[in-house]
Formats: C-alpha cells, structure tokens, sequence
C-alpha cells in the first residue's frame, strides 16, 4: 500500500509543480462548453464556437489569469533569477611528474624474495 502511496504523492506533486492542473482544468471547461454548444448547434458550429476566443466562458477566463500569475511569480521572483544549473563541479587536475613516481617507486617496492631473512628451520617452540 504505502509504495503506491509514494508514487501517487510524486506524480501529483509533479501535476502540480509543472502548472499542469491550469491544462486539466481547461479541458474540462472545454468539455463543459462543448455540452452545453453541442445541445443548441450542429456539431461542426459547436466545436468551432467551444475554441473561439470570443465565446470564452468564466472559467476559460479564471484559467487564463491563473496561468498568467503563476508566470509572473516564477519570472519575476529575484531567487529564481541567476542561477546556473551544475550538475558536476569541475575537479583539479592532479599531475605528477613521471620521475617523482619512479623514484618514490623504487624506494618502496622491492622483488620477492630479496632482502628477506628466511625462516628458521624448525620453528622455535615457545
């Protein structure tokens, strides 16, 4: 239960973020329009007078302004202006001289078997 709870909050907070619930609400003053046109008109003449901007009802009305205000909130609110998306800092190069390395590897490594004592032959017993 609780996952699908997770991805229905996400999704509606996404709906919401993103302005979408202006769309939703258009199309359903469109829907309701075409209705009420489909009832006194042809159908052609009901679709063409649903889309015309002179037959606009009060919600087509409440939508526009609504769309209008949340543009003018994101454009013109200082904290949104200025900033760059960085999806990765840029990192310092790091480069080392090829005879720093040799020099430090020759001190450290030695091969197998040299400059080791070997074992005593029967172990000692404590």
């Amino acid at each position: 239960m609780f996952p699908r709870f997770k991805v229905i909050a996400i999704l509606t907070a996404w709906f919401l973020a993103s302005g979408s619930q202006w769309d939703a609400v258009q199309v359903f003053a469109w829907a309701r329009m075409f209705g009420e046109n489909v009832r006194q008109l042809p159908l052609g003449e009901a679709v063409a007078r649903t889309f015309s901007p002179e037959a606009r009802c009060t919600l087509c009305a409440a939508v526009t302004e609504g769309k209008q205000q949340q543009q003018c909130e994101t454009t013109l609110n200082p904290k949104f202006e200025d900033r760059s998306l960085s999806i990765c800092e840029p990192t310092p190069q790091l480069l080392f001289a090829a005879l720093d390395v040799v020099g430090w590897l020759e001190n450290r490594t030695r091969p197998a078997g040299l400059a080791r004592e070997r074992p005593p032959v029967p172990p000692p017993r404590v």
